[in-house]
């Protein structure tokens, strides 16, 4: 049969309202009396309404993801805490594909999505202003420089720059000269051309300590193979990936055309997520702690939804060594 909240409490011993507060994460509840609800919940197979709870509340209890590409795994790992974390708050995630116009933003408010964490940086600062000023709380994964932001939206990202320095660091350590660097997949598209941080911090680097090129074709993974299979050709030694889903492409289309990986050319990606470590050989990378910001993810959305005030957020990254790179070929 199904169970009420009044059910919930008298198993839990506390009252009805204590039921509410910690369903609806709404009020302050002792960590004792949280665990004594949410085991009540389980042993009861209690489900609620959401629908109801919707129209009673005006709220969706829903925050959304957007990824310029959702095949990328980094997202899949993200999206796989959100949804643990976000669950244990009476939230739902929604991993949304973006598309760059207008009708994207009113899809976006229609949907009536209380927080948003906006990983794509192919939306104009206005655009991401029109969410804020609707009432949608939104955090940012800026990977680019903005002008005009609404002081609203937070900033939590990891430290793009330092995450491609390591990377060129790692490599020249390794004798290469002639390093080239495959931007984000879509760079093109929207806004994310402008003032790209990593792109920046890859010419930077590389700056008077030998040879570097930046991918101009990111619209495809085929459009991304092509050109570093005729980089390879052309005598790079080493590419750079700005995740680990183009560095698994590269890596692949490289060896079908014979070239060994890393005594011929060396790859690494910027994500260090799950993919790069079943790639034969195994992809080095420079990540971050995911579980651990998404932890700070859900907690700044939950405090940004109540209007509660939130200070944006950069998380370090680090350098994990595996098989993709060695030492640079003697040409």
């Amino acid at each position: 049969m199904p169970y009420k909240r009044s059910d919930i409490a008298k198993r839990a011993g506390v009252s009805e309202a204590v039921v509410s507060y910690v369903l609806n994460n709404s009020n302050y509840v002792s960590e004792a009396k949280r665990k004594a609800v949410l085991q009540a919940v389980e042993d009861l197979g209690y489900t609620p309404n959401l629908v109801a709870r919707s129209m009673k509340t005006g709220k969706s209890y829903c925050f959304a993801i957007v990824a310029d590409d959702i095949r990328n795994e980094m997202f899949a790992e993200m999206l796989y805490y959100m949804e643990r974390f976000s669950f244990e708050h009476g939230y739902s995630v929604t991993l949304c594909s973006a598309k760059y116009d207008a009708d994207f933003i009113k899809l976006l408010l229609s949907r009536r999505f209380e927080g948003v964490f906006m990983t794509s940086n192919g939306f104009s600062s206005q655009q991401l202003n029109q969410l804020v000023a609707a009432g949608t709380a939104v955090i940012l994964f800026q990977s680019r420089l903005y002008t005009g932001l609404d002081e609203r939206i937070i900033v939590q990202n990891i430290d793009f720059r330092k995450s491609v320095y390591i990377a060129v660091e790692h490599l020249l350590n390794l004798g290469h000269k002639r390093i080239a660097f495959i931007p984000p997949y879509l760079y093109n598209e929207g806004h994310s051309r402008e003032n790209p941080l990593r792109t920046a911090s890859f010419v930077e680097s590389m700056a008077g300590k030998g040879f570097g090129i930046v991918c101009p074709c990111v619209g495809s993974y085929e459009q991304i193979s092509d050109w570093a299979q005729a980089q390879a050709a052309e005598g790079i030694t080493a590419f750079i990936a700005s995740n680990d889903t183009e560095a698994a492409y590269i890596l692949k289309r490289l060896q079908e055309k014979g070239l060994s990986i890393p005594r011929d050319v060396s790859i690494i990606g910027l994500d260090d997520t799950f993919a790069s470590t079943i790639t034969t050989p195994a992809i080095s990378s420079v990540g971050f702690d995911k579980r651990k910001f998404v932890t700070a993810l859900i907690d700044n959305l939950l405090h940004a939804v109540k209007g509660e005030p939130v200070a944006n957020q950069c998380f370090d990254v680090s350098l994990v060594k595996r098989e993709s790179t060695g030492q640079a070929p003697d040409r």
